[in-house]
């Protein structure tokens, strides 16, 4: 059936919980969950289905309305104060219009008549986890953008303190030349900053290593050199942990 296969392809990454009393009808309904489903989580009763919901999260509910114990409706009414965006469907022999109103009353998502037809089972479970599958790359989305404004930050707050720095300091990350302080930008304008955009090209113009300080000499302007100590260092920067070396340089000209 093209629509089984939808569905399957659609919650291969999701799990539901299966509350039923009856039986015959709990083995065959668990049967047809077990062929769409990464993981079935069956209950007898209300009490039962609260707790496995409590123990393993599961992504979509279907449940009987009168069972003993605990009914469905006040299982599900205790799953969505535990989470509120938990999709419940009811299944019920029942029409009487208390129960609709009780179960509009706790948010139910969906009803499902007895004897449970499979294509309307199949279709409302479609909508629901696709709905699931929206709000998961939803959140995706925002956690990428909050990673992004953290990173964004940090390198923000990184450049401003090294502005205020009073050493000279080059900045790269993969290699590439990310960012030269206020410092540093002043004492390089004999040189071209674009020859030193990768730390490589840095490393071997000026001899030095990622290890240990070095003794370094730059020419100036008025036909001298000045003479520096370069310290290299690392740090990890922002949520993903990108790592920055750093180079700065001590001007020990007039001691040297």
């Amino acid at each position: 059936m093209n629509n089984l296969e939808q569905l399957k392809a659609l919650c291969k990454t999701f799990t539901i919980l299966y509350v039923e009393d009856d039986t015959s009808t709990q083995e065959a309904m668990a049967n047809t969950l077990r062929r769409v489903f990464e993981e079935v989580y069956v209950a007898n009763n209300g009490a039962i289905g609260l707790e496995l919901f409590k123990e393993h999260h599961p992504d979509i509910i279907i449940t009987d309305i009168q069972m003993p114990v605990l009914s469905g409706l006040s299982m599900a009414k205790a799953i969505k104060e535990i989470n509120a965006t938990t999709p419940i469907i009811v299944t019920t022999a029942f029409n009487e219009e208390h129960y609709f109103i009780e179960a509009i009353e706790n948010d139910i998502d969906a009803f499902l008549l007895k004897p449970i037809d499979k294509e309307k089972l199949f279709q409302t479970l479609f909508k629901h986890v696709a709905h699931l599958l929206q709000q998961k790359k939803s959140a995706q989305l925002d956690e990428l953008k909050k990673i992004d404004a953290i990173n964004q930050a940090s390198e923000e707050s990184i450049k401003s303190l090294a502005n205020l720095f009073p050493f000279p300091a080059l900045f790269y990350k993969n290699n590439q030349l990310i960012f030269v302080n206020t410092a540093a930008a002043e004492m390089l304008t004999t040189i071209k900053i674009t020859s030193i955009q990768e730390e490589t090209s840095f490393i071997s113009q000026f001899r030095l290593t990622r290890e240990k300080k070095e003794k370094i000499r730059i020419p100036t302007e008025e036909g001298v050199s000045k003479v520096f100590w370069v310290h290299p260092n690392a740090f990890f920067m922002g949520a993903d942990f990108d790592l920055v070396q750093t180079y700065i340089f001590v001007d020990i000209t007039s001691i040297s």
